[in-house]
């Protein structure tokens, strides 16, 4: 019975100190769905990615906090996904994250293609690939 009420004792002042603390809230920026250029924040504090949502081109974009730390920006996908047959459109373009901090989806909301999108500092693990509906 001592144990319960020990443990009970301490959890209250867990609470009480934890309730204390001041709340700090992250208001993020409201993004225009039909802006050129989108940022979507990663797991990684150093690490957002940039979409073009009229191409669909995808951009790695570090940030450093110390000179000798890396910063830029590497892209994940130099080429354009649109053909010669699909319109260019503000907005035609989003990603969307998945419970791997590296992973991204990303879709054409106009016609409803779908990409795997890839982040790494490594060039050779970031990629792009086309995700086909399969037929079963």
């Amino acid at each position: 019975m001592k144990k319960v009420i020990l443990l009970f004792a301490i959890l209250a002042n867990a609470t009480i100190a934890y309730a204390n603390e001041p709340i700090e809230m992250r208001i993020r920026p409201e993004q225009d769905i039909k802006a050129p250029f989108r940022v979507f924040d990663t797991k990684n504090i150093y690490t957002k990615i940039a979409l073009d949502t009229i191409t669909g081109r995808v951009y790695q974009v570090h940030f450093a906090t110390q000179s000798n730390q890396f910063y830029g920006i590497l892209p994940i996908n130099e080429s354009s996904l649109l053909t010669d047959n699909i319109k260019a459109q503000l907005g035609r373009f989003t990603l969307y994250e998945t419970d791997n901090m590296y992973n991204f989806i990303l879709v054409d909301q106009i016609d409803g293609r779908f990409w795997q999108v890839q982040w790494s500092y490594e060039k050779d693990k970031r990629f792009i690939i086309y995700l086909p509906f399969k037929k079963e």
